[in-house]
């Protein structure tokens, strides 16, 4: 219950792209939170916490060149102990290992070429 795991599938047009994915933070604090499996930088952003109004804010950016379709892994640690993530991709399948406290768990999903994903 203290770990999100999100696999986000892109697809498209044939040919290399530029895909970028931005998580948008509450406080800087909140960076440590977040692991992808791509390098992450921080960046300046906004925020609109009511109609019209706009605030300075920060968000990770994780960018990458690449032939579509593609995936980003991601995990988000809610709890209080940080547990040792790791994010492996390979064509079509994201695996996610999570240790804490000397407990591994391997959690993967698969991206079959037609039909929906599964886990």
């Amino acid at each position: 219950p203290d770990l999100i795991l999100i696999v986000d599938e892109i697809s498209g047009l044939p040919g290399e792209h530029l895909v970028e994915q931005f998580w948008h933070l509450g406080s800087i604090e909140d960076r440590n939170r977040i692991v992808t499996e791509e390098e992450a930088k921080v960046v300046q952003a906004w925020r609109s916490e009511a109609f019209g109004a706009r605030n300075a804010a920060v968000a990770l950016s994780i960018s990458k060149k690449c032939i579509l379709p593609t995936t980003f892994g991601t995990a988000i640690h809610l709890g209080r102990e940080r547990p040792c993530l790791s994010i492996q991709h390979e064509e079509g399948c994201v695996e996610f290992l999570v240790s804490l406290n000397q407990n591994i768990q391997k959690f993967r999903c698969e991206f079959p070429m037609t039909g929906s994903s599964r886990a």
